[in-house]
């Protein structure tokens, strides 16, 4: 391991009269490095560094200027904040809402069918045939906005519900339908 390496010694330092202590044996140098002569060189002598004062000495206004005073009316005015485009699908939502409607009434018309069912058989079958051929109408439409907005870029969430609700009412529809007309000839 080497010994540990020494600061150099400012000048100030080095101008003193006793002569310095030799260094201390060491197994690296055999001979001392110092001079023979018991005097040291001259070293020069540098004028002393200016002293500064300690804190800063500034006026007591600014040092910037003032910033300029504006109006309080702006010379252009505000611009109504833009509003962040929607990432929802508009028209699959709508056709969830229709296709929800359609089932809806189709619901009621269930569970009034036993109040009309007393009545005429005229009232019967418009009664049904009225309910039915709305609620057709409107899962066809829930159908097509539901195709529509699921091929459009975009979430497909409400559009697939959409889809899928009123494609099953389609289907229970056309059994209803199908069945009554075979119940008919038998």
């Amino acid at each position: 391991m080497s010994e540990p390496q020494q600061p150099p010694v400012p000048p100030s330092a080095q101008q003193s009269t006793t002569p310095p202590a030799p260094p201390a044996a060491s197994p690296l140098s055999a001979q001392p490095q110092y001079p023979a002569s018991g005097q040291h060189r001259a070293t020069p002598q540098y004028p002393a560094a200016p002293q500064y004062p300690a804190a800063p000495q500034h006026p007591a206004t600014s040092q910037y200027p003032a910033a300029p005073q504006y109006p309080a009316t702006a010379q252009h005015p505000a611009a109504a904040p833009v509003p962040a485009p929607r990432t929802g699908n508009a028209l699959g939502r709508v056709a969830l809402i229709v296709a929800v409607l359609s089932a809806g009434m189709r619901l009621l018309t269930s569970l009034l069918y036993p109040l009309v069912y007393p009545g005429a058989d005229w009232t019967i079958a418009v009664f049904t045939a009225g309910s039915t051929g709305v609620a057709l109408l409107g899962y066809i439409t829930a159908l097509v906005l539901g195709v529509i907005a699921a091929r459009r870029p975009g979430p497909h969430l409400w559009a697939g519900i959409a889809i899928g609700l009123s494609a099953a009412y389609l289907i229970t529809l056309m059994i209803e339908w199908a069945s009554s007309t075979l119940y008919r000839f038998f």
